[in-house]
């Protein structure tokens, strides 16, 4: 009941259960002491994945509250430097005003 492969013939698993003093009530014990064991490890295994996907959740959204700012900013200045560019051009090529004395 421990999970370990014995022969068949085996009086004894090598984890120290003697098959020959087997009865139904050590049968009962064996199986709730692995059945709680088993449940321990579901509870345990999904306690360690939600820790490691809320580490994850707080490592990355600070990385992603600034990167997403910033991306924003770069692309606005981008837009703001190429159209103060073009209307640069733009102006370069108009006729310069005079003033005219009166």
């Amino acid at each position: 009941m421990c999970g370990m492969v014995n022969r068949p013939n085996a009086r004894a698993c090598d984890c120290g259960h003697d098959f020959e003093d087997e009865d139904e009530t050590g049968v009962r014990e064996l199986l709730r002491g692995r059945l709680t064991t088993g449940w321990l490890m579901v509870v345990g295994g999904l306690l360690l994945t939600m820790a490691s996907v809320v580490a994850v959740v707080f490592i990355t959204w600070p990385v992603a509250f600034t990167a997403i700012p910033s991306i924003a900013l770069f692309t606005r200045g981008t837009r703001i430097v190429d159209a103060s560019r073009h209307r640069l051009r733009e102006l370069g090529s108009l006729p310069k005003a005079r003033l005219l004395n009166g």
